[in-house]
């Protein structure tokens, strides 16, 4: 369809846009395609998620932290309507929102919402132990409340995973 095509390009300019470093126009070229997918009401598909994490993350990497916090919710709810609620997608997004509220400086949040991440994950990937970039933000939210028992286990888990020459950062 024609507005399907558009946001595509739409998200091709914004990426010329950003490896350009002009975020100005990534977010604006992006903004674009969100409403006119939300206009369209096509917010169901791969298309609409990629496209809030590709502005979440232009936002998380400018220190924007309370709106990339809303679109990492708004992305998340997108989840869970379109029945991907209990994928790993769900659990990075999870793992994502954490470390925005340490970022905002709500630590125990961060925490509650870091523990439950973890756990997803490590049910989701069976045997597999986290990716490495996931302890560490865990690790460091745990350190930061004077968990530390807890935070070394994670770390300690992390830094074994980081020495394997096919770890998964």
């Amino acid at each position: 369809t024609p507005v399907t095509t558009r946001v595509d390009c739409l998200r091709a300019e914004a990426d010329i846009a950003h490896m350009h470093r002009d975020r100005a126009g990534a977010i604006a070229s992006l903004k674009e395609g969100r409403a006119l997918l939300e206009r369209a009401d096509d917010t169901s598909g791969v298309r609409y998620n990629g496209l809030l994490t590709d502005l979440g993350g232009i936002y998380y990497n400018t220190a924007r932290y309370k709106e990339a916090l809303e679109l990492n919710i708004l992305t998340s709810d997108a989840l869970d309507r379109n029945g991907r609620g209990g994928t790993l997608a769900k659990a990075t997004l999870m793992i994502n929102r954490s470390s925005l509220l340490y970022r905002l400086g709500e630590i125990e949040n961060a925490r509650k919402v870091g523990e439950d991440a973890i756990q997803r994950i490590r049910s989701l990937r069976g045997a597999q132990p986290i990716p490495i970039a996931y302890g560490i933000s865990f690790g460091t939210t745990l350190q930061r409340l004077g968990r530390w028992d807890q935070a070394l286990a994670v770390l300690e888990e992390a830094s074994s995973q980081a020495k394997l020459p096919d770890s998964e950062f």
